[in-house]
């Protein structure tokens, strides 16, 4: 049994219990992987069968809970269960630093039963123990469990056991991603690799991509929307072992990760060929810029905008006379231990262009030499992560920073696309403390003198996260500021323009935003809501996931500036065909607002230019208390 009991401490930690058996919100923790393949307590004899029952007792969890629960088999025996040896052991720490990952103490009796019953139900041999007092009492229950199991499944119409764990697991129907690094290979030399490998290229995506065509090749396909260097695997297909992996050719990330980076360059590409000559597509810009990833760590943002930037500067060096400069991606982590992870992965991705910094991005200087020829920054906060699918397969490096799990919405049917609404509930005053700091942040990225495209994400479902926290920003006298004009959303022809599901028009037009943003600005009746035109204009501008898409639920947006923002259609809120009171502007700064008439563009700009040094202090104090609240929370 004493694989079981190691089975049951690995699956408290990932699977935390009241005391009633229900779940409660999964902390912050290691992964499976790391828990059970890095955990020197194990012998590595017992890592792979150990690593197996634990991810299919956790993908069948919802089935097995209800059978346990109505057979009655935890309240019968559990005595027997909560002997000596089922208390989960503190795990002791191999490293001096900590470094290992460590088992929480409790009461696994549960966690116990959870797995006996997988092997009872699921399992050919049955429970692969010797006979003993806590085997023989769950084995009493053997018959009662599999007739419960027969009812469950005839109730719900499920004819296999495969679709027991899609209602258990969402990732299981997830799958899985493959960025292919260019900094080390070519999509081609690597589909090349895999087709030789046992693995088959399909010419497109399969109708059900958690279902593709069965056989004995593995079967692949390049992603429909970031076909330059995403491949797609059939769910559960492990790249841990695989040479590609190992060496860095490959980099596990999910699809909605990628966004980001690919956003940011693609919009600062397509700015720079507005700026030579408009609608020159096939113009390539002269250099890479310098870029930010300001809440960086693990790494996958910042090792893939890397990459974009180096395969763009050895294309520029091939016959090319000049020795050219090479752009630096600086990336900013308050946790050192996640920083240090970052530097890892991104040295085994070949990354030579990045600067990595334990601080805080909002304590940065824009105005610091170091900075002066950043023109992108890539800004992921921390948000709710009420986005994120349960992936308890993941390690470190697919790993995504996340404040909570849950989510509180509610659906509604918009074009045949489900889109999440803001919802009232208990929640409402910690996102609205999540969107003031992440709005600091956006404003804080305003204030750098060659910034041009800024690229914001979260990993969240809720309006006042995403749609809210871009309006906001928009409508700040901050985004007003600056010598190169004010900030402006990228349009939809250069933010992934394929991708189906775009912002909710709604939650960008109406004035929510300003009840989520009530503690900083008071409302104005000079704020007006976005008439329906300008509202799916900018709604559409935007990028939404929802896990249906087969990913992790995600938010992008990208705001622009400069002379060639408007020669390639970006997006101004205040044009004349924009708002109910078009001919004004709103300049929000805390609980101050200053209007000022755009039909005057120079007494506009003079305005902007003589906002009070008190005002900007202040602006200065709100950002350091937002930065004290992430540091906190």
């Amino acid at each position: 049994m004493n694989t079981y009991y190691k089975a049951a401490e690995i699956l408290s930690s990932l699977l935390p219990l009241s005391k009633d058996g229900d779940s409660k919100s999964r902390p912050k923790s290691h992964s499976l992987k790391q828990l059970v393949l890095g955990n020197p307590d194990i012998e590595s004899g017992s890592k792979s069968r150990i690593y197996a029952l634990v991810h299919h007792t956790l993908a069948r969890r919802a089935v097995l809970r209800h059978v346990i629960e109505t057979a009655g088999v935890h309240e019968t025996e559990r005595k027997v269960l909560q002997g000596n040896k089922v208390k989960a052991a503190k795990k002791k720490s191999a490293a001096q630093d900590g470094s290992n990952p460590t088992i929480q103490t409790q009461d696994t009796s549960y966690h116990l039963l959870l797995l006996l019953v997988n092997d009872i139900l699921f399992s050919k041999g049955g429970i692969q123990a010797s006979s003993g007092p806590v085997k023989d009492a769950v084995m009493r229950h053997g018959t009662r469990l599999k007739a419960e199991l027969v009812k469950y499944k005839v109730s719900r119409g499920i004819t296999n056991d495969q679709d027991l764990e899609e209602g258990g697991s969402a990732a299981s129907r997830m799958p899985r991603y493959a960025r292919v690094n260019t900094i080390k290979t070519s999509s081609e030399a690597l589909i090349t690799e895999l087709t030789n490998d046992s693995f088959d290229l399909l010419p497109s995506p399969p109708q059900d991509l958690a279902k593709p065509p069965a056989g004995r090749s593995i079967p692949f396909w390049r992603d429909t929307h970031l076909s330059h260097d995403l491949l797609v695997f059939s769910p559960g297909t492990d790249f841990h072992k695989h040479k590609a992996y190992l060496d860095g050719r490959i980099i596990l990330q999910d699809k909605a990760s990628c966004f980001p980076a690919r956003v940011a360059w693609d919009v600062w590409c397509a700015m720079k060929r507005a700026e030579l000559e408009p609608n020159a597509d096939e113009i390539s810009p002269s250099y890479a810029p310098d870029a930010i990833d300001a809440c960086a760590a693990p790494g996958n943002k910042t090792s893939h905008l890397s990459a974009l930037f180096t395969e763009h500067e050895q294309i520029l060096r091939i016959g090319s006379s000049k020795r050219l400069g090479k752009a630096k991606v600086h990336a900013f982590d308050l946790d050192a231990k996640r920083l240090a992870t970052l530097e890892r992965l991104c040295h085994k991705a070949g990354c030579t262009n990045i600067v990595a910094t334990n601080g805080s991005f909002l304590k940065v200087d824009p105005l610091d030499e170091r900075y002066k020829d950043v023109e992108i920054l890539i800004l992921d906060p921390s948000c709710s992560g009420s986005g994120i699918v349960d992936r308890w397969d993941l390690d470190e490096e697919e790993e995504v920073e996340t404040e909570s799990k849950g989510s509180d919405t509610e659906m509604d049917e918009t074009n045949g696309l489900e889109k999440t609404k803001t919802v009232p509930n208990a929640k409402t005053s910690r996102l609205r403390a999540l969107a003031e700091f992440q709005s600091s942040v956006i404003k804080h990225a305003f204030q750098f003198p060659k910034a041009n495209t800024i690229v914001y994400s979260t990993c969240s479902i809720h309006a006042q996260e995403n749609e809210h926290v871009v309006r906001e920003v928009l409508c700040s006298a901050e985004a007003q500021m600056g010598e190169m004009g004010s900030w402006m959303l990228a349009p939809r022809s250069v933010v992934l323009p394929t991708w189906p599901r775009r912002g909710i028009d709604e939650e960008f037009g109406s004035l929510g935003f300003e009840e989520t943003f009530s503690n900083i600005r008071g409302k104005s009746e000079l704020s007006a809501e976005l008439d329906a035109s300008k509202a799916h204009e900018c709604a559409d501008a935007l990028i939404r996931a929802l896990p249906e898409d087969h990913m992790n639920g995600f938010f992008v947006s990208c705001l622009v500036r400069g002379p060639a923002a408007a020669k390639f259609g970006a997006i101004d809120l205040f044009s004349r065909s924009g708002a109910s009171h078009s001919h004004k502007r709103t300049i929000d700064l805390g609980h101050a607002g200053e209007t000022e008439s755009t039909a005057n563009d120079a007494t506009a700009t003079k305005k902007r230019k003589k906002l009070s040094k008190a005002r900007r202090q202040k602006a200065k104090t709100r950002a350091a208390e937002q930065d004290l609240l992430s540091t906190t929370s």
